[in-house]
């Protein structure tokens, strides 16, 4: 949550858990859509320690495969630079997260990567 504006283009940022303050520049903050969160989610966010890391992806820029023929998909991170852009492979990490899903959904990739039982294809 913004706490107060400063000089510079600068605003001082307080935690969900109201423990850690930050400061940022205007250009690296995104609004945020309350509506896009359930009261439980935002109760489960301000539950992270502030030394605990929390990764959001803003969206699925593209995908690929890698050489053992598993799509790989590059994401941009919310409140991250576009170099700063990761290739992560269908796993755990990121199965159900909905801007994958919505992308796999997009780009007609649930055939890519599960096979007729419904599981995930491994190659």
């Amino acid at each position: 949550m913004v706490k107060d504006s400063l000089p510079n283009n600068q605003y001082a940022l307080q935690a969900f858990s109201g423990r850690a303050e930050l400061v940022s520049h205007v250009h690296r903050l995104r609004r945020f859509h309350r509506s896009f969160l359930t009261e439980e989610e935002i109760s489960e966010l301000a539950k992270f320690d502030d030394d605990d890391e929390l990764y959001v992806v803003e969206s699925v820029v593209s995908h690929s495969t890698d050489e053992d023929g598993n799509i790989v998909f590059r994401l941009r991170w919310s409140g991250y630079e576009p170099e700063e852009d990761t290739y992560q492979c269908y796993d755990e990490d990121v199965r159900g997260n909905e801007q994958v899903e919505s992308y796999i959904d997009a780009h007609k990739l649930r055939g890519k990567l599960f096979g007729e039982d419904g599981g995930v294809v491994i190659s």
